[in-house]
C-alpha cells in the first residue's frame, strides 16, 4: 500500500508540472491550451479514483484487488509520461509559430527598403523578385506550420502514439526546413538591397570630371 501511495503521488506531482507548463506557456492557442488541459484533467481523475482505491486498502483487501489497482496505476504512469512527451511536442510548436510569425511580418519592411529605392531611381525588379519568392515561400511556411498544429490537436484520438510522435516531427522539421529557406532569401534581398545601397553611395563619392 505504501508503495502504491508514494508511486501516485510521484504521478499526481508529474502531473501539477504539466499543467504548471501549460499555464505558463503564452502562445499557445485557446483550442491548444484547453486540449491540453483537458488531457491532464482527465488523468488526474482517473489518479483520484485509483488513490481512492488505495486508501481503501485494508487487511480484508485481495491480491486481486491489489493487482488490480496496480494495474490501473500503471496505465495511469505511461499515460502520464506520453502526456510528458505529447507537451513537449506542443512547446515545439508555440516556439515555431513565435518564428513564423516573425517571417510572415518582414513583408512590409522589405517593400518600405524597394519603396524607398523606387524613389531614388533605382531598378527594383532583382528586390522584386526576391520578394515575391519570400512572399511564396512564408505562404508555404504558414500551410506546413497548420499541418503541424493540426497533427498536435489529433492527439486526443490517438492510438499508436509513436506513429503520431514521428508524423508530428516530421511536420515540425519541415517547418524549420521553411524557416531556414526563408531565412537564405531575407539574406539574399539584405545582400542586393545593400548593393544597390552602395551604388548611390559610390556615385556621391566619384568626383565630377573636370571641364
Amino acid at each position: 500500500k505504501n508503495h502504491l501511495e508514494k508511486t501516485a503521488n510521484l504521478v499526481e506531482k508529474a502531473l501539477e508540472r504539466l499543467q504548471n507548463k501549460i499555464d505558463s506557456m503564452e502562445s499557445l492557442s485557446d483550442e491548444e491550451r484547453e486540449t491540453a488541459l483537458s488531457l491532464i484533467t482527465g488523468l488526474q481523475t482517473e489518479l483520484n479514483a485509483t488513490k481512492t482505491k488505495i486508501a481503501g486498502f485494508d487487511a480484508n483487501t485481495t491480491k486481486e484487488e491489489v493487482k488490480t489497482v496496480t494495474a490501473e496505476l500503471k496505465d495511469i504512469m505511461q499515460e502520464t509520461n506520453k502526456l510528458q512527451r505529447r507537451v513537449v511536442g506542443l512547446l515545439v510548436n508555440a516556439k515555431l509559430r513565435v518564428l513564423v510569425d516573425k517571417q510572415a511580418g518582414l513583408h512590409d519592411a522589405m517593400q518600405e527598403k524597394i519603396d524607398a529605392l523606387v524613389a531614388e531611381g533605382k531598378d527594383v525588379s532583382g528586390l522584386e523578385s526576391i520578394l515575391a519568392e519570400f512572399d511564396a515561400k512564408v505562404e508555404t511556411l504558414k500551410s506546413d506550420f497548420d499541418i503541424a498544429e493540426d497533427k498536435w490537436m489529433q492527439i486526443g484520438t490517438v492510438e499508436d502514439f509513436d506513429l503520431f510522435n514521428r508524423g508530428l516531427r516530421r511536420a515540425q522539421n519541415q517547418v524549420r526546413k521553411d524557416l531556414e529557406d526563408l531565412r537564405e532569401s531575407l539574406h539574399e534581398f539584405v545582400k542586393a538591397n545593400k548593393e544597390l545601397v552602395s551604388e548611390e553611395t559610390e556615385t556621391d563619392e566619384t568626383p565630377e570630371n573636370e571641364t
